[in-house]
């Protein structure tokens, strides 16, 4: 993920290699769907980061669609890893 959200490259504004990942993560501003949170701990469907890696056509908010994570990559992650990112947000997104 780096080659997008990394120290260099920091698509949408997101930089998952920041000192305070948790901070970057609870605090970003999502421009993909605005309002919403990129991480509602404890509420995995509200968080716009379980969104765009479990759904193919996320719903973006404003009647549109948003694109999947990874861009432009012809399958979503594999379950597994999107069963650890649900299960970390359902648990509060601890630290």
């Amino acid at each position: 993920f780096n080659a997008c959200h990394g120290a260099s490259a920091q698509a949408a504004g997101l930089n998952l290699q920041a000192p305070d990942l948790l901070g970057e993560l609870l605090n970003h501003d999502v421009m993909g769907n605005p309002g919403a949170s990129l991480v509602e701990p404890g509420d995995p469907d509200s968080s716009w980061l379980y969104q765009v890696m479990s759904s193919c056509a996320p719903d973006n908010g404003m009647g549109g669609v948003a694109s999947h994570m990874p861009l432009n990559a012809p399958i979503l992650l594999g379950d597994h890893s999107v069963a650890l990112v649900r299960e970390w947000i359902a648990a509060g997104a601890p630290g």
